[in-house]
């Protein structure tokens, strides 16, 4: 097995030199780049492969990033988690799920503090246990990031997508189109996303001067029958719209069938918006228009925080907690298409 000596005997320099290396402490301690790369690239050559479960009962911490899920089976965690392993193992650390499938509670936390991890990615953590996440994290210095959640988050850096300005290029694509009666579709009023979402529809639908009717707002409870739902109730309003904004694309493509099932044709005479960009937004039929998120910078950036915290951390600083924000972008297919004429 090779050790931190032979490491040291390859690089000309003292054992001590090759630990702060290897333990990635050389800035906090002024090792000089040129000394550095020497160390890493004799490792290299001998073949050195480091003992994360010995550097952890040392340290205190693995070269380990926790992403923290309550529901692993979720295309946008797979998304998430790309991007986060992407920007983490160049940087010689690795990204470990760690998930209970079923209710958010704080045996998931518990689970997390045990892998002793460098930092922690959180992915639509309830404001219920952000308490407990900061208090647990806390007490062990490990570093918190909270992704894509518009609900606040002190004392933990929050990375986002900007879902205020991705509402507002859909409704200006839908407003460019002639449309004027437009009404939204969101998930529930506990989600912060779908929170979030309503207030940039009623923030753009007036920055257009467009009203926005009673009923025009309805819930679609992320679920396939409330929001089928949701949908009849708007074609059956005394002024039925003619596009509908959705706070995700599940919701979207339910709210396109829902209309077809009734002869209302999309998009010659319903327009369909969605959020989020997932894989079955292509699909659809048609093709669904869509606010498309970073989900893979996403994790990337979150990545990118906590290491930055965790050396602010090595070098005896308080590391910065702001906010992360990420632009959208709107993808246009064949959901979408010009207001009736009568309504231009």
């Amino acid at each position: 097995m090779v050790t931190m000596s032979d490491i040291a005997s390859r690089a000309g320099v003292s054992r001590s030199t090759v630990s702060v290396v290897l333990n990635n402490k050389d800035a906090a301690v002024g090792i000089a780049e040129e000394t550095r790369r020497r160390v890493l690239n004799a490792a290299r050559q001998l073949g050195y492969r480091p003992n994360e479960v010995a550097r952890a009962m040392v340290t205190g911490k693995s070269h380990v990033v926790a992403f923290l899920v309550a529901d692993p089976s979720r295309e946008v965690v797979a998304r998430i988690l790309a991007g986060a392993m992407n920007e983490a193992e160049p940087q010689g650390y690795f990204v470990k799920l760690v998930a209970r499938d079923g209710a958010w509670d704080e045996r998931i936390i518990e689970r997390c503090v045990e892998t002793r991890p460098v930092g922690v990615m959180g992915l639509y953590v309830p404001p219920s246990l952000n308490e407990c996440l900061r208090e647990e994290m806390g007490r062990y210095r490990i570093p918190v990031a909270i992704l894509d959640s518009s609900f606040p988050q002190p004392g933990l850096t929050r990375v986002l997508s900007d879902d205020l300005e991705g509402v507002h290029q859909a409704i200006a694509h839908l407003h460019g189109l002639g449309h004027r009666r437009i009404a939204h579709i969101g998930g529930t009023r506990a989600s912060g996303a779908s929170t979030l979402r309503e207030e940039g529809y009623r923030r753009a639908m007036a920055r257009f001067g467009l009203p926005v009717p009673e009923r025009y707002v309805q819930w679609g409870e992320w679920e396939i029958d409330a929001a089928g739902r949701a949908t009849e109730r708007l074609l059956d309003h005394p002024e039925p719209p003619t596009a509908v904004f959705c706070a995700d694309d599940k919701t979207a493509l339910i709210a396109s069938r829902a209309a077809s099932r009734r002869g209302v044709r999309v998009p010659e005479d319903l327009s369909v918006v969605g959020f989020a960009d997932l894989e079955m937004a292509r699909y659809g039929n048609p093709a669904l228009t869509t606010v498309a998120q970073p989900f893979a910078d996403l994790g990337a950036a979150a990545v990118r925080s906590l290491l930055e915290a965790a050396r602010s951390l090595q070098r005896g600083e308080e590391p910065d907690t702001a906010e992360v924000l990420l632009p959208n972008r709107l993808v246009v297919r064949e959901s979408t298409a010009r207001a009736p004429l009568s309504e231009r």
